[in-house]
């Protein structure tokens, strides 16, 4: 689709927690593309559930999914960036990553660790050009945790926000003037409640 509307495009599937999968994908990427001067950390995964049903598996897999594969992908990507004086790191975190919320203990440990990587990597690049923004969604209409706390067909899922319109914040975040940066994008569906 992004081919036949002429942009150049590429698909590479990978396990992002892989770090040799990661390395491939960048490879790749440089060979076809050239280099990236936009990454966006769009990866996550979660089961909710009360902590005490929880198991080390759980944990393991949502914090080698949301926080693994965002250190590996910014490792693997920032380093041009930095050399070229230029660049944007976008992470898609969650509500999640600013508030604690009953059965998502290990997802928002997973989220807050985005969260705080971002805010430290921010200061350490800022001053070279790189540019750091978060993207703080709450409810998402997609496939996020069928099978693992979300059911297909709940009637809730039709109020929350749908895909395009984190895109959307993604893409505001990218766009804006040389001289400013949005760090954090809390981006809401009408239908959520407020959470403080």
């Amino acid at each position: 689709e992004l081919q036949g509307g002429g942009v150049r495009a590429l698909a590479v599937a990978a396990d992002a927690a892989r770090e040799q999968d990661v390395q491939r994908v960048r490879r790749q990427v440089e060979q076809k593309l050239g280099q990236i001067d936009i990454l966006v950390n769009n990866v996550g995964i979660a089961r909710y559930a009360p902590f005490f049903e929880l198991t080390l598996k759980d944990y393991d897999w949502m914090m080698n999914t949301n926080m693994r594969s965002t250190f590996l992908f910014t490792q693997a990507f920032l380093g041009p960036m930095v050399g070229s004086g230029a660049g944007w790191v976008v992470f898609v975190a969650s509500v999640s990553g600013l508030f604690g919320f009953p059965g998502e203990t290990a997802y928002c440990a997973s989220k807050h660790a985005q969260v705080g990587f971002a805010k430290a990597l921010d200061r350490e690049v800022c001053d070279k050009g790189v540019k750091v923004s978060v993207i703080a969604p709450g409810g998402v209409n997609t496939e996020h945790a069928f099978g693992t706390g979300r059911t297909p067909g709940d009637a809730s899922l039709q109020g929350f926000l749908e895909a395009e319109d984190v895109a959307q914040s993604v893409v505001f975040a990218v766009t804006l003037p040389p001289k400013a940066r949005a760090f954090l994008i809390g981006l809401r569906p009408m239908a959520e409640g407020y959470y403080a």
